[in-house]
């Protein structure tokens, strides 16, 4: 696989693991690293519940900020009702006037989109349809709401998509016999890949 699901924050990261990998097949005249291409998901940047104009950052010093895929329900539901927003009434979808808003709609678009996909048997990937187009008649269907009861749709749907990451998370953290496998397994087959690279390089 070469395809690298990512933020545009990460686009930098992945150029220059381009520059890197063709440098080296150029030099060698021969494809030893696949070259990764990206993959943009459909909402590329999410921004911090506090500061709705900076990226969600997990080194972001205010656990407030973010949604971490560990936060329980209760956490998930605090964090959001607590997200900065305005005291427009309604709902609507507007970047630059109304940035919480706008962010907290752009979560709620995600964690529909993987809902969607999950109940289909799907892959996630991007939707057929514009995201701007999406998020605006998203809005449209919450239109009438206050700030707090769109919060509370928005907690819920991130709770629905987390819940059940969080949940098998506990469950593999608990199993160190299964990690320390894992580990293992996934020690010895980077050494095969290794070796095999190395024997290219040397040839």
């Amino acid at each position: 696989a070469t395809d690298v699901p990512v933020g545009e924050d990460q686009l930098q990261h992945i150029n220059l693991t381009c520059d890197v990998a063709t440098s080296f097949n150029t030099q060698y005249g021969k494809a030893v690293f696949p070259i990764p291409k990206v993959s943009l998901t459909e909402n590329s940047r999410i921004m911090s519940l506090r500061v709705p104009t900076s990226k969600m950052s997990k080194s972001d010093a205010s656990i407030q900020s973010r949604i971490d895929l560990t936060d329980t329900a209760d956490s998930i539901h605090k964090k959001i009702k607590k997200s900065t927003t305005d005291n427009i009434f309604g709902i609507t979808y507007e970047p630059k006037l109304r940035p919480g808003i706008s962010n907290l709609l752009r979560i709620l678009d995600g964690c529909l989109l993987v809902l969607e996909e999950k109940a289909k048997g799907l892959n996630m990937g991007n939707s057929s349809v514009n995201s701007d187009i999406r998020l605006q008649t998203l809005a449209q269907s919450y239109s009438e709401h206050s700030t707090a009861e769109f919060k509370t749709v928005v907690a819920d749907a991130v709770e629905a998509t987390f819940g059940p990451i969080r949940e098998e998370y506990s469950r593999i953290v608990a199993d160190r016999l299964f990690l320390e496998a894992v580990l293992k397994d996934g020690a010895d087959k980077a050494s095969e890949v290794a070796e095999s690279t190395m024997r290219d390089v040397r040839n």
